[in-house]
């Protein structure tokens, strides 16, 4: 196998998988530098690397920046003169840094009609999904062929595999109302890019009125999307996915990477 092809397929795996990386990409040169032409590495979040743009300093300094561009989500062109970090080659580069692997991931909490939609319309958005419900049988691959993960509890200890954080979706149409609560009250104090339950009016004001009981601050409430979904008067569960999805997409185009 090829650097140029093990550079590649890692960068693809990490676009497939929403692990975040950077790309970085040599793309000219000037004077004497350790490799000259195009040559491309990919580097983790971790900092480990696959691939090489010359060793030596001008890799490690890289390096760093594109550990910077993991954490802004903003590609970058760098270019730097070698003898100005320390190199005596005396030549310059010029180095392009992005950032992959960005793709949100969504956690949908429930396994029926609308999930199935939720799942197959938020793939095609370019969202990684992911789907919770207790029944095996509902959650299976069969009925969500675009899953990348299905958890079959609805109890938070199995959750840690879906990596719940800061640029985490999570979407809660259970089969019933307790099912629902549970769910909601275990994901509205974390640190969520959006948390939405789909309910009724009525339904969505209890839910609200037991979490104020049970002492979840007023501004955490206030971030549930509930009723979810945008108002486009839908019904069957593909146009509720609709709403869903087209909510989903709002909150992604108008926040940071």
């Amino acid at each position: 196998m090829t650097e140029l092809t093990r550079v590649l397929e890692e960068a693809l795996r990490l676009e497939h998988s929403g692990e975040r990386a950077a790309l970085v990409t040599l793309i000219d040169t000037d004077g004497s530098t350790p490799r000259h032409g195009v040559a491309r590495m990919v580097v983790r979040a971790d900092g480990s690397i696959v691939g090489t743009i010359g060793g030596g300093k001008v890799e490690h300094v890289m390096s760093r920046r594109a550990l910077d561009v993991i954490g802004t989500g903003v590609a970058v062109l760098e270019e730097r003169s070698l003898a100005d970090i320390g190199m005596t080659c005396g030549g310059s580069v010029r180095v392009l840094v992005e950032p992959i692997g960005l793709r949100p991931r969504l956690a949908i909490f429930g396994a029926g009609h609308v999930g199935v939609e939720v799942a197959s319309l938020a793939a095609r958005c370019d969202f990684i999904v992911h789907v919770i419900d207790d029944r095996p049988e509902f959650a299976s691959g069969e009925r969500f062929p675009d899953a990348a993960l299905l958890v079959h509890s609805f109890d938070p200890v199995e959750w840690g595999p879906l990596g719940l954080g800061p640029t985490s979706y999570c979407v809660v149409v259970t089969r019933g109302h307790a099912h629902d609560y549970h769910v909601v009250r275990a994901l509205i104090d974390l640190d969520l890019a959006y948390l939405g339950m789909m309910g009724s009016a009525k339904k969505v004001a209890e839910v609200r009125e037991r979490l104020a009981r049970d002492g979840v601050a007023p501004e955490a409430i206030d971030r549930l999307h509930a009723p979810i979904g945008l108002s486009i008067c839908s019904e069957t569960p593909a146009e509720i996915a609709v709403s869903i999805v087209g909510e989903l997409i709002g909150v992604r185009r108008t926040e940071k990477p």
